[in-house]
């Protein structure tokens, strides 16, 4: 893992971040974040998937 963590703007990642990086919690829901540990939730708006760290990303 880099030591820099993409820093989140709502659901957009900041300029910097490694295109693989947006994708570390696609189609993981209920493994641990990389990050903190923390479950990945998935959230379906409509016929959307959202997937997202609450530990990271609240």
């Amino acid at each position: 893992m880099r030591s820099t963590w993409p820093v989140w703007t709502g659901l957009r990642l900041a300029a910097g971040a490694v295109h693989d990086e947006r994708h570390w919690v696609y189609k993981l829901e209920g493994t641990p974040c990389k990050r903190c540990g923390t479950n990945i939730v998935l959230e379906e708006f409509g016929a959307r998937k959202l997937y997202w760290c609450p530990g990271c990303q609240t």
